[in-house]
């Protein structure tokens, strides 16, 4: 009789279990069921031993359902940390994203100077990379856990985690802000300087989702993140410090300004997890707020759970943390502020001095004279551009525009730089004294959602940028800086072509296209005379000349910088692509700049790991909405 009522005590369903001392009580008076020993009396004093020791029993039993009872309940937090893959830093830049059934972690890391996806099975002790990934950021997760979305080098692509090629959705025409999977297959994703765009998960042509208030000051939407009912997303409306807020989006039909809803004030990317919370970032504090998906709008009070959130570095509204949904998130925090070292190195890799204090250099360019670098840097939720004077590590602020001011170069006299701005409704490339003195003035019209400068011949006479066509992706343009500045399409094919740069003496341009399926280095004579050569073989970005003209330098796909020499003039030759050494790449997407070169081409300034927000672990917590109800 004790046997059954041990199994119905410790049964683990529920329903099964004993529920009171009443229930003992049948199971012990089974009468049909003892032995008979009325004979020698043994019977009923058997019975009386039983009581006590049953009693007992079920005291124990209920001590182990109750504990049972407790935990089931209850469940515990759990933190954890999870490590960059060894000899590989975290790319800072780049979004985390757990997996919505919260067994997987995905995250770009740079290994050996070669940036790829990496996936952490969290009931593994180790990360895998994905090939076929090169020059990931910004992953985000299909609604069932078996694929994953990213962009790398102007595209939006997805891989299955299982294994598998990577396939192109769509361009982006600009560096990406972030994306999302409905469980009805459709993508949402946003681009700088731009609005969020849809697309099929199976591939095809974007469109645009969303209108920007240009009028009340906003420059980008960003960090899109759908609703459970796979039709209502949220996004970030960037417009500076003071303006920037959460609205909620419709993919049936265009969001405009006039029909969004605001849901959150802040400059936050946020996002949902159920049954119905929202994650925000307030003062580098993660924030929980209830919210009711079906009515879409906030309930109760945010709380805090988490401090110290990390930023994306250059990228406003953006914070290194991702939730799945069913209780698992994940968190940067503690990182510095600028987690890389300005490092000069020679041609084989070898460390000949730093430059400057550690921070946060995703595109910076060498002045002429190579004793200053300018660069953009988000501080007090907007992105400007700054100088740094290399000998004493000082810097300035050249610009104080509430929009954003990006991708900056020198003018070939070292006297003026050149940026990008979206002030007055789409991008123009501005001119300011290097030193900060005087106005800015307007160098180049170009108008488009994103563009930027990306050359200015040695004689100035010319300067080149890069811009979206309305169907030839990125185009590059010729804006001449004398007689009328009408500028003229240089390179406008139905591929990708970027980073035009002229060479020295100002009659070639070497630049990236993807015409061969990925992206590769090509020179072309200007004006165009129909000369061309194909520079690199294994995929290559960022073309720079030495500047006597006789070294083309690039980094290629696997992340190594390579040297190739060339002779330039009223011909063109070229010789064998030769590597020098990995180059940490600290920030992803077309236009950024990750390395600079000596006038004498002996030797480079590259970014190295500072131990900062690059470096530091991922935290992992399980069962965080728990944390909510003590």
């Amino acid at each position: 009789q004790v046997q059954p009522l041990l199994k119905r005590c410790l049964e683990k369903e529920p329903k099964k279990r004993l529920r009171d001392i009443g229930d003992m009580e049948l199971l012990l008076n089974r009468d049909s069921e003892l032995p008979s020993r009325d004979s020698d009396g043994a019977g009923p004093s058997r019975l009386r031993w039983l009581w006590p020791t049953a009693a007992a029993l079920f005291a124990l039993a209920l001590g182990v359902v109750s504990y049972r009872h407790v935990t089931e309940e209850q469940p515990r937090v759990v933190k954890v940390s999870v490590l960059p893959p060894d000899k590989a830093t975290i790319v800072g830049n780049s979004l985390p994203a757990v997996s919505p059934d919260g067994r997987r972690l995905a995250f770009a890391a740079t290994l050996d100077g070669k940036t790829e996806l990496w996936v952490r099975d969290l009931d593994s002790l180790a990360a895998r990379s994905l090939t076929g990934t090169e020059g990931a950021y910004d992953p985000f997760w299909s609604p069932d856990s078996r694929s994953i979305a990213f962009f790398a080098n102007g595209k939006l692509k997805k891989i299955e985690v299982a294994g598998g090629p990577a396939l192109t959705l769509c361009d982006t025409t600009a560096p990406p802000r972030g994306g999302s999977w409905s469980k009805n297959d459709v993508i949402v994703f946003a681009i700088n300087g731009g609005a969020n765009f849809r697309v099929s998960a199976a591939g095809g042509i974007a469109t645009p989702v969303t209108e920007i208030d240009r009028a009340s000051g906003e420059n980008s939407h960003r960090f899109p993140w759908f609703l459970p009912d796979g039709r209502h997303f949220l996004y970030s409306a960037f417009a500076g410090a003071e303006k920037s807020a959460v609205y909620i989006g419709d993919i049936d039909s265009k969001s405009g300004v006039k029909n969004r809803q605001r849901i959150l004030a802040g400059n936050s990317m946020a996002v949902y997890a159920a049954p119905g919370t929202l994650l925000f970032v307030r003062d580098r504090t993660l924030m929980a707020q209830p919210f009711d998906a079906a009515k879409l709008q906030t309930i109760g009070d945010a709380v805090p759970i988490a401090e110290q959130i990390d930023s994306g570095g250059n990228i406003g509204a953006q914070y290194q943390f991702s939730v799945s949904q069913n209780g698992v998130l994940a968190y940067s925090s503690g990182g510095a502020t600028g987690g890389y070292q300005l490092t000069w190195a020679d041609r084989s890799g070898k460390v000949a001095g730093t430059a400057g204090p550690p921070g946060t250099y995703s595109d910076f360019r060498l002045s002429p004279d190579e004793k200053r670098i300018t660069f953009d840097r988000v501080a007090a939720n907007n992105q400007d551009i700054w100088v740094m004077d290399l000998a004493r590590g000082v810097t300035s602020r050249l610009t104080f525009d509430p929009a954003p001011d990006n991708l900056p170069m020198w003018s070939p006299d070292g006297l003026r730089i050149l940026y990008a701005n979206n002030r007055s409704g789409g991008f123009d490339l501005y001119g300011k004294a290097a030193t900060g003195a005087g106005q800015e003035e307007v160098l180049v019209k170009m108008g488009t959602p994103t563009g930027w400068g990306t050359s200015w011949s040695r004689d100035g006479r010319f300067v080149m940028y890069q811009v979206p066509g309305a169907k030839t992706g990125y185009d590059l343009w010729i804006a001449p800086q004398f007689g009328d500045r009408k500028p003229f399409s240089y390179l406008q094919t139905q591929f990708n072509e970027g980073d035009g740069t002229f060479s020295p003496d100002g009659r070639w341009v070497a630049y990236v296209s993807d015409e061969s399926g990925r992206n590769e280095i090509y020179v072309q004579a200007f004006p165009l005379s129909g000369a061309k050569f194909q520079i690199s073989t294994g995929g290559g970005a960022e073309p720079q000349w030495r500047r006597d003209g006789t070294e083309l330098f690039y980094r290629s796909a696997d992340g190594n910088l390579m040297a190739v020499p060339v002779k330039s003039g009223t011909t063109f030759e070229t010789g064998i692509p030769k590597s020098l050494f990995p180059v940490t790449v600290a920030g992803g997407g077309p236009g950024l700049h990750n390395y600079a070169v000596s006038n004498d081409g002996q030797r480079f300034l590259v970014t190295a790991s500072a131990g900062g927000e690059k470096s530091v672990p991922m935290t992992v917590v399980l069962n965080w909405p728990a944390a909510l109800k003590k």
